[in-house]
């Protein structure tokens, strides 16, 4: 093998390192925007959830209240009642 062999050779190395290494890097970057949308979506959901179970517990602390004050209230109509018939 003469040395023009060689660093033909060398030089062909050379190209085909710098060829996966570019398609390496835009391999990476694919990636990386791809995880940049899943953890968007990921926080989109979880905003969505974090609204939903705000509003399930503001409707249970409403409907508690509503329970409430319909015992308080049948609470006094039986107190009266009982009073009346005495």
């Amino acid at each position: 093998m003469t040395n023009r062999h060689l660093i033909k050779i060398c030089l062909f190395s050379l190209f085909a390192v710098v060829i996966t290494s570019y398609f390496r890097h835009q391999k990476i970057q694919l990636l990386e925007k791809e995880l940049e949308q899943i953890n968007k979506e990921i926080e989109t959901k979880e905003a969505n959830f974090k609204r939903t179970l705000n509003k399930i517990e503001q409707d249970a602390s409403r409907k508690r209240r509503e329970l409430i004050i319909k015992g308080d209230s049948i609470n006094i109509n039986y107190s009266a009642n009982n009073r009346v018939r005495s």
